[in-house]
């Protein structure tokens, strides 16, 4: 029987496959950002992904609003840490911004 766990796996699976052969799908892309934030916790990758989205899809795009909104929380989580000096990875801020001229 399948746990949550392997449906996520098979979920990133499936998402990098079809990047590899269309590495402009904005679907993709986002999604993968979304199990970078939520299944890994890994923000950092998560906000390369939200970027790379609003790279591909533009700010037309149907997840453009969430993608903003992700990103900004991220760098205002960011910047929290790096004021109490518990940010492990600095590139964190550097990633977690909303690109200008979006």
């Amino acid at each position: 029987m399948k746990t949550f766990i392997d449906y996520l796996h098979e979920a990133r699976t499936e998402y990098e496959t079809v990047l590899e052969a269309d590495p402009q799908n904005p679907g993709a892309t986002y999604n993968l950002g979304i199990l970078e934030q939520e299944d890994n916790g890994d923000y950092t990758a998560a906000c390369r992904r939200y970027t790379a989205y609003l790279s591909v899809a533009g700010s037309d795009a149907v997840r453009f609003d969430d993608v903003v909104q992700r990103l900004t929380s991220l760098n205002t989580l960011a910047t929290d840490l790096a004021d109490f000096d518990a940010l492990d990875d600095p590139e964190m801020l550097e990633a977690c911004v909303v690109p200008d001229g979006i």
